[in-house]
């Protein structure tokens, strides 16, 4: 068998086993969802499944997450701690759905999504993830051609994975910028 074709039956043989090992987490997941007892266990399972499903499944839980956690927003009677634990997974609900209309070049509506997600994040405190949203919100700008806002969010991304020394997410971050201040013609500022 000649080289090539030998590396690309791995790498199918590696792709065919990372889908099944996907597919049998979420069974898992949602083995778990169908038998759990209370509200914040099956919104626990609801945001795994989401977050670990790329395809109209994942799509599917996503938008059975978002209306659990808002229908329990509404309720009156729910403590803060419980209110902020719904927020926190309702923000994760908005991330997804901002991503997807991203991919679907629908950049003004994913910014509305990622700002309503970023107001839940900045309320109740949630450093890392203000940074996740500065992000996809500069990738949005990216995309629409945006370029100083771009950068104007990936500095702000940056600052606050360099606080939370996420060093993994500050060089992703990093490359980000980088093809930002290229795009712009900021040569120097991309080599930094």
């Amino acid at each position: 068998m000649r080289p090539k074709y030998f590396v690309l039956l791995i790498g199918l043989l590696i792709g065919v086993q990372v889908k099944s090992q996907s597919q049998s987490k979420t069974d898992s997941l949602i083995n778990l969802l169908n038998k759990a007892k209370n509200d914040t266990a099956k919104c626990f399972y609801l945001t795994e499944i989401a977050i670990s499903t790329f395809d109209e499944e994942g799509a599917k839980y996503n938008e059975m997450l978002g209306e659990f956690c808002n229908s329990k927003m509404k309720d009156p009677k729910l403590s803060e701690k419980i209110r902020t634990f719904y927020e926190n997974k309702y923000s994760i609900y908005l991330v997804n759905l901002a991503m997807e209309k991203r991919d679907n070049g629908e950049y003004d509506e994913a910014l509305d999504i990622i700002n309503k997600s970023l107001a839940f994040r900045l309320k109740n405190n949630l450093k890392q993830d203000i940074g996740e949203c500065y992000g996809i919100i500069g990738r949005i700008y990216f995309f629409k051609g945006d370029l100083q806002k771009s950068i104007l969010y990936y500095q702000k991304e940056l600052k606050i994975n360099q606080e939370v020394k996420d060093t993994l997410n500050e060089a992703e971050v990093l490359s980000s910028l980088g093809m930002a201040y290229y795009s712009v013609g900021d040569y120097n500022a991309s080599m930094d």
